[in-house]
């Protein structure tokens, strides 16, 4: 009786631990399961995620291209703008030079002359390099390929990228010329902007010129000659009669961006010579009208006065924020 109630007790110890093993195990099973569905879910939601930052992304890059194609777009509408600037006629300076060789000659001589027409040179010389900006621009800048290389850019995700990216980020901060495509690209739009109104300026400044030099042989002429060297200081100072004003503008067109700067600086800077003759005009104008000198016109003595009038207007437009 006894060992059957010892047997009986070790089958039912047993059978307890059989089950406790299989109630353990579903328990485990079942905590596998809910781990797993757990990594499922957070893995589903982390794909999800990245899949909206990739969307977001694309859809980013694809407006930043969007955009710069349509500056593009812009940029080669403007250069096709600036075709049809008409670009004004300075051979009557020569014809005045001509028209008036004898007196020249008996009063000066042959280096008289000859300062006369150097400085006809220069204004050639000016108004070859303004046609040459008009024209050579679209000349040199090809849209279809700066489409391109947008978009092929914008698409880049390397490493080198990032670093191109970063060093101009640091360029920009410590004032140093960035070298990256995007920054270069985004310069290059800018100075788009400046391309009709600096080729306005250009011509603005040579008809100054040019007027000026009129005005200086009709004070040779007259005897005027503190006017007279006023002027000739003012064009020996721009190099018109060693020609080191070519050397100083006509070099610098190494690339597309460095031409548009020069466009935008050399050729409408005034020195202060002729700065102080600007601000002069309406006194020139009086002395002008005075000596009634058949080789100024009414137009002339107009444009004199107006370029003064033109030169303060765009430096407030400058100044305001």
């Amino acid at each position: 009786m006894g060992d059957l109630s010892e047997g009986a007790g070790i089958w039912i110890g047993i059978i307890a631990t059989v089950c406790l093993y299989f109630l353990l195990s579903k328990g485990k099973r079942k905590k596998e399961k809910e781990k797993k569905e757990e990594r499922r879910i957070e893995l589903e939601k982390s794909f999800k995620k990245k899949e909206k930052e990739e969307k977001e992304a694309l859809k980013k890059s694809n407006l930043k291209i969007k955009s710069k194609l349509k500056k593009a777009d812009n940029l080669a509408k403007k250069l096709s703008e600036i075709q049809e600037i008409k670009i004004i006629d300075i051979s009557d300076y020569k014809k005045i030079i001509i028209d008036n060789e004898k007196n020249i000659l008996e009063k000066g001589g042959d280096n008289q002359l000859f300062s006369f027409m150097k400085i006809n040179t220069f204004l050639n010389d000016y108004r070859g390099r303004i046609i040459s900006d008009q024209s050579g621009l679209k000349e040199v800048l090809d849209i279809n390929w700066l489409k391109s290389r947008i978009e092929s850019e914008e698409k880049r995700n390397d490493l080198d990228k990032t670093l191109e990216n970063l060093e101009d980020s640091l360029a920009r901060m410590e004032g140093r010329k960035t070298t990256g495509f995007d920054s270069n690209v985004n310069n290059l739009f800018e100075l788009g902007d400046l391309m009709r109104p600096t080729l306005e300026n250009q011509i603005k400044t040579m008809e100054f010129y040019r007027n000026m030099a009129v005005v200086m042989i009709v004070f040779y002429l007259d005897d005027k000659k503190i006017r007279y060297f006023e002027l000739y200081e003012a064009f020996e100072k721009l190099g018109v009669f060693d020609s080191t004003w070519q050397k100083n503008v006509l070099n610098k067109l190494d690339n597309i961006e460095i031409r548009l700067a020069q466009m935008s600086n050399q050729l409408t800077e005034l020195n202060q010579n002729f700065i102080s003759l600007s601000e002069s005009s309406e006194n020139i104008v009086l002395e002008l009208k005075e000596i009634n000198s058949s080789v100024m016109t009414n137009n002339m003595l107009q444009a004199i006065t107006a370029y003064q009038t033109w030169r303060i207007n765009k430096n407030t437009k400058s100044l305001r924020p």
